[in-house]
């Protein structure tokens, strides 16, 4: 009788196992997207490229499935089991969301292109959507020092007043998602390699709201070897860029006022950009 049990037990088993397989059987899924939107070029234009990645969630298995575009036109596909089921959200750039609610900002950068390209994007998406509409959930604050020296290998954008990196809840302004700077302080870090004295140019993401900033150049020995405040708060609105007047930084100009012109750019709402 044990071995008539042991026997049924295997085909059941082996019957279920065969099920699971049928279940999970990987198929291609697509989604489409407007031609516009992941690389920050010259004067603020944008455009997916080759190999840029989104995340998509799924309801059936609870996680999120990377979508990759592989000739840059703004169609991303992937595989995934067939029985998987897309809605809530989509981000940009995959890897960011924690759930269909929050997201996740890195508290360090490899390279200025790294942080250039790692906006983050929302879309929502609804079962059997075929094209995602992606918009900015943040702003961007661009940096430029010249006569940067060899020995700088780290630029540091810190505030005191509100966090720059980790969870980030959505919420809903004026019909759009967000992301708002959260009371605390923070700072987030792009490493550098000059190979000569030159002009350093650096792109950031950056929550909504109005706080304070600072930017520190400097090494793992010396991590302050400049460092520029502003003298106020500045106001970061949803899809603007803006542009921190340059400084110099053997000039050694420690200050900024809020108040001087900082010059914004829309990249959302001008269709040159967007």
């Amino acid at each position: 009788m044990r071995k008539v049990v042991l026997f049924m037990a295997i085909i059941l088993a082996t019957a279920c196992s065969r099920e699971q397989i049928t279940e999970s059987r990987l198929v291609q899924w697509v989604f489409d997207t407007e031609y516009t939107k992941a690389s920050l070029g010259e004067g603020g234009v944008f455009s997916w490229q080759q190999g840029d990645r989104i995340e998509v969630w799924d309801v059936t298995s609870c996680t999120f499935v990377p979508f990759t575009t592989i000739a840059g036109k703004g169609r991303f596909s992937a595989m995934a089991p067939d029985n998987a089921s897309f809605s809530g959200a989509a981000f940009y750039p995959a890897g960011i969301g924690g759930s269909t609610s929050y997201i996740t900002l890195p508290s360090s950068y490899s390279s200025p292109e790294a942080a250039t390209a790692a906006f983050p994007m929302y879309a929502p998406v609804s079962e059997g959507d075929k094209t995602l509409h992606f918009k900015h959930l943040g702003a961007m604050v661009n940096i430029t020092v010249t006569r940067v020296q060899p020995e700088v290998t780290r630029l540091e954008l810190r505030s005191a007043a509100t966090q720059l990196s980790g969870r980030f809840d959505l919420a809903t302004v004026s019909g759009n998602q967000v992301i708002e700077s959260a009371s605390g302080s923070g700072s987030v870090v792009v490493s550098l390699s000059l190979s000569e004295e030159g002009t350093l140019s650096v792109t950031l993401p950056v929550p909504t709201g109005s706080y304070p900033i600072s930017i520190c150049l400097g090494n793992e020995s010396d991590h302050e070897m400049l460092v520029v405040s502003s003298s106020g708060s500045i106001s970061f609105n949803r899809a603007n860029r803006y542009l921190i007047n340059s400084f110099d930084y053997l000039e050694k100009r420690y200050y900024f006022a809020s108040g001087e012109p900082i010059e914004s750019l829309s990249i959302e709402n001008d269709s040159s950009n967007w």
